[in-house]
């Protein structure tokens, strides 16, 4: 069973470095959640590392530039990675695939690889792969983006996933699907995917480097704890990784090695039955780790002191 806590302040002395989710810990999409920013400049000022670790299918600078809007500041956290960075920089990096790529997702993401020498087509036949970002709005089904999915996979194209999040939620209660119901749908029916974000290795190593950069962190070489996924990966410095996900946050540290927290208050509180500052009923928890296989080490009703 996790250990069932209040808030983080007593977790606080035990880790150097922090890995936060931003939707579902930090903030709704609209307005921060009450208390998070008061805990950021709290572990800022007791000296602790932080990185904001975010599933978000665009650069890191926009993810700011909306976090700025909405009451948090860069001396708030050390450093914020995207998955969609990850999936630009892979991109640029080994160039997979051809140039050409069709476009599945809403406007505001569109520009994720401005500036290099990838070119957007208009239909799959044209492209060699397809980048995909999520839905347009609030309330869009996945009618509305399935064509364009059915046809990246008539045309056997790879698809790229620059966000594992099946659905997101605000404060009010309304939901958002995410790139992941595509993808996942894609997989599903025989289509190949490269994933990027969380649970997948590639951000993890992003912020493993960050934190060997500022003397914490992961070092390659013998040693526990060990996992199956990072076989020679040794812990030296306690990092503590904050989400609201089983599926993407949880998974993906119980993956990294790492100690997990699993906040009860964002995209689970309403299959856990929670009202804001809750915990929830051990037994629910448990039927939902096990339907998912996984399960956090700890569990706090929201990112607070």
């Amino acid at each position: 069973m996790p250990q069932f806590l209040s808030g983080i302040a007593s977790l606080v002395p035990r880790f150097d470095g922090f890995i936060l989710d931003l939707w579902g810990v930090l903030h709704d999409g609209t307005h921060p959640y009450p208390g998070a920013i008061e805990a950021l400049a709290k572990l800022r000022a007791e000296g602790k590392k932080i990185i904001l670790l975010s599933n978000a299918p665009r650069r890191a600078a926009a993810v700011e530039k909306v976090l700025q809007t909405i009451g948090f500041s860069s001396t708030h956290y050390d450093a914020l990675v995207t998955s969609g960075d990850t999936a630009r920089d892979w991109l640029l990096a080994s160039r997979p695939y051809g140039l050409r790529y069709c476009y599945i997702g809403p406007e505001k993401d569109r520009h994720l690889l401005e500036g290099a020498d990838y070119r957007e087509v208009s239909s799959a036949t044209e492209a060699d792969f397809a980048l995909v970002t999520g839905f347009n709005e609030f309330g869009d089904g996945m009618e509305t983006k399935l064509p364009q999915v059915r046809e990246s996979l008539a045309a056997k194209l790879p698809m790229i996933c620059t966000n594992p999040d099946r659905l997101v939620v605000k404060q009010d209660g309304r939901e958002m699907l995410c790139a992941g119901l595509l993808a996942e749908w894609y997989e599903a029916h025989g289509g190949h995917v490269d994933w990027f974000g969380k649970p997948y290795r590639r951000v993890y190593e992003h912020c493993f480097a960050l934190f060997r950069d500022w003397g914490l962190g992961v070092e390659e070489g013998s040693g526990a704890p060990r996992n199956p996924h990072h076989p020679s990966s040794i812990i030296h410095h306690p990092i503590l990784a904050i989400g609201d996900s089983l599926h993407t946050d949880i998974a993906g540290a119980r993956g990294a090695g790492i100690t997990c927290v699993l906040v009860a208050g964002g995209i689970l509180a309403e299959p856990l039955d929670v009202k804001p500052g809750e915990l929830p009923d051990p037994d629910c928890l448990a039927r939902l780790c096990a339907a998912e296989g996984t399960d956090p080490d700890i569990v706090i009703p929201a990112f607070r002191w």
